[in-house]
């Protein structure tokens, strides 16, 4: 429970270092820590599928973080409140 409130934690801290699409598929990893965890704590066997799954996991988030689209470092304070302030999909729905 400790391990799970500590890796929460971290995860929501490096929302503030990194663009979310590059936190959200490495925080998908915790699926095959868990599953390592699993084996050595619990003694669970992981079976073929579940290996075809963490292999999934792996790939898809290497896929994501090489194609992940460049962004723009966050020069200032007023630039983080303009953001957070901003309706979501504002410039979808409002156009001009």
């Amino acid at each position: 429970m400790i391990t799970m409130i500590v890796g929460e934690i971290a995860n929501f801290v490096a929302y503030a270092f990194a663009p979310t699409v590059l936190v959200t598929p490495l925080g998908a990893l915790s699926i095959i820590v868990s599953a390592v965890l699993a084996q050595i704590i619990l003694k669970e066997k992981l079976h073929s599928i579940g290996v075809l799954g963490c292999i999934m996991c792996i790939a898809g988030s290497i896929i994501i973080v090489i194609h992940a689209p460049k962004e723009q470092p966050i020069k200032s304070d007023l630039e983080i409140w303009s953001m957070a302030t901003q309706l979501a999909g504002e410039h979808d729905f409002f156009p001009g």
